[in-house]
């Protein structure tokens, strides 16, 4: 390296020094940090409902102010809650029984 900033202008060598003291400067910046390891596993999420447990992801039928709604357990800012769509529950699209046993 020396031979080099000999054989450059004086300007190029100030840059080409610089350069060099970033590029070490990178090199140990990123020695600093280290990689941490394997996480520690997540607590186990679940939403509840009608004295139920259900998992991330799972669904169930829930009773809302516009009727029964197919709805998903989900996470909303670290907390399990859930995610009632649009879907009325399968048992909803039944027709309604008539008259008694015959």
């Amino acid at each position: 390296m020396g031979a080099l900033l000999r054989t450059l202008p004086a300007a190029a060598a100030v840059a080409a020094m610089g350069l060099l003291a970033l590029a070490q400067s990178a090199a140990h910046a990123q020695s600093r940090f280290t990689d941490p390891g394997p996480q520690p596993p997540l607590p186990p999420c679940t939403c509840r409902a009608e004295g139920r447990i259900f998992q991330l992801g799972e669904t169930t039928c829930l009773r809302t102010p516009q009727g029964s709604r197919m709805a998903r357990c989900i996470m909303v800012i670290n907390n399990p809650s859930w995610d009632a769509g649009t879907t009325p529950c399968p048992s909803a699209l039944l027709p309604a029984e008539t008259g008694g046993p015959s």
